[in-house]
């Protein structure tokens, strides 16, 4: 519809810089969101693409709007039956595509993060390090009202101009456990909070006892299938930085279950073993 609306929109002298406008800013938009790659599994990359989308819309009007201002014209009853057919046609195409677009099913994040959230004692301070993991949190705590009473900091967004300034705004108390990159780990275990920390790769080495990777959960979409892979992994890893050999073994046979063959899992295997 888009590229047939851009069409008639060209060939109309009154409309026609619009169309140039509609038609380029759209390519551009995609373009722009082409050169730093595409991930399929990722939503955001979708969500990157609706400005096009929303532009290309607004060319596709043109084309079923230009098809009923000729049904109105003698011996061009055609005009008509073509943009009934086009409306018939992108009716159908919306309701056979609605199952894979609705997302009234999806329960992901409160199956994979609601448990973990649930582990956090009363007025606990959860400290997480993957961005997946505070979003699907602040989902939690924004839509479902889920554990208000758990402070959440995160600790790559401390990193951002202005966050670590907002979040003590916030809550003054975040001032003294954080620092202007990460949180401060020494204070962090002083304070005397109770503690739900996220294990990560750069976790500083005095947190990593108290921390933990979030249980992998078996996932019927892909998202949460690699989520639930990559937390797999940092078990692993973790359990090799304790020096846990038990928790290691265990941790290594879970991953392979949910990661399988994989090179990064192997040298990490090398090197604890």
């Amino acid at each position: 519809l888009a590229l047939g609306g851009g069409y008639v929109m060209l060939r109309r002298r009154g409309v026609r810089r619009l169309a140039l406008f509609l038609l380029g800013a759209a390519l551009l938009h995609v373009a722009a969101r082409a050169l730093v790659g595409f991930d399929v599994a990722n939503p955001d990359a979708y969500g990157y693409l609706e400005a096009g989308v929303a532009l290309l819309a607004a060319c596709a009007c043109a084309l079923p709007a230009a098809l009923s201002a000729a049904a109105g014209r003698p011996g061009r009853s055609w005009a008509l039956a073509g943009a009934t057919m086009l409306l018939l046609a992108s009716l159908v195409k919306g309701a056979l595509g609605w199952p894979a677009i609705s997302l009234a099913g999806d329960y992901e994040a409160e199956t994979v993060l609601g448990g973990w959230l649930d582990r956090a004692p009363p007025r606990a301070l959860a400290v997480t390090s993957y961005f997946q993991t505070i979003f699907g949190l602040y989902y939690l705590r924004g839509v479902e009202g889920r554990r208000p009473d758990v402070d959440l900091i995160h600790r790559h967004f401390l990193a951002y101009p202005g966050d670590r300034d907002h979040m003590i705004d916030r809550r003054a108390l975040w001032g003294p456990l954080t620092r202007a990159r990460d949180v401060d780990a020494p204070k962090l275990l002083a304070a005397g909070r109770p503690l739900l920390i996220e294990y990560d790769l750069d976790l500083p080495d005095a947190l990593v006892a108290r921390s933990q990777a979030i249980p992998p959960v078996v996932s019927h979409e892909l998202q949460g299938r690699r989520y639930a892979a990559w937390q797999a992994f940092l078990a692993v890893d973790r359990a090799c930085r304790l020096g846990d050999r038990s928790g290691f073994a265990a941790a290594l046979s879970q991953a392979r279950a949910f990661i399988g063959a994989s090179p990064e899992l192997d040298a990490l295997a090398a090197r604890c073993r």
